[in-house]
């Protein structure tokens, strides 16, 4: 199973509830670059679970509007990856999935990070993914320990 780990694109800095804070201008131009340099990656997915937060959904969205292959996947939204999200669970999530998926996740720190490094056997917190940076990851079997980082490409900065 391939899986590709989106943070969602920068956002702005307040709103009443964290969940409803909105994609900001330099997230959309974060977007843009990952997706000119990443597209044939993002239209290579097959599944595609978003966080039910604004800014993921926008994330999501802006993906979409760009890349018209994703307009034929049926993405799963689920607080199983928003920022209070556990390991466990998106290992939960993802099993029953074909082997040969291809999974985008649309997500949040800190739960982007503790999942690159558990499902990778890394130190806790050595990875920290900035807004719209996107990992690849590779693993036969779906658990802790056992899968190897392709990658993590971060967005160019304006």
């Amino acid at each position: 199973m391939k899986i590709l780990v989106l943070r969602h694109g920068n956002a702005e800095n307040y709103a009443p509830l964290d969940s409803e804070r909105v994609l900001s201008d330099k997230g959309r131009y974060q977007l843009d670059g990952q997706i000119q340099a990443h597209e044939t990656v993002f239209a290579s997915a097959t599944h595609v679970f978003v966080s039910p937060y604004v800014r993921t959904q926008q994330t999501w969205a802006h993906l979409q509007s760009k890349i018209s292959s994703l307009n034929a996947i049926n993405a799963i939204t689920t607080t199983q990856v928003t920022p209070s999200g556990s390991v466990q669970g998106v290992i939960h999530l993802l099993e029953g999935l074909p082997s040969h998926a291809t999974v985008l996740l649309v997500s949040h720190q800190p739960l982007v990070g503790m999942l690159i490094d558990a499902l990778c056997g890394l130190e806790t917190g050595c990875y920290r993914m900035g807004t719209a940076a996107l990992a690849s990851l590779d693993t036969d079997v779906l658990a802790k320990d056992l899968a190897t980082l392709n990658w993590i490409k971060h967005p160019i900065s304006i």
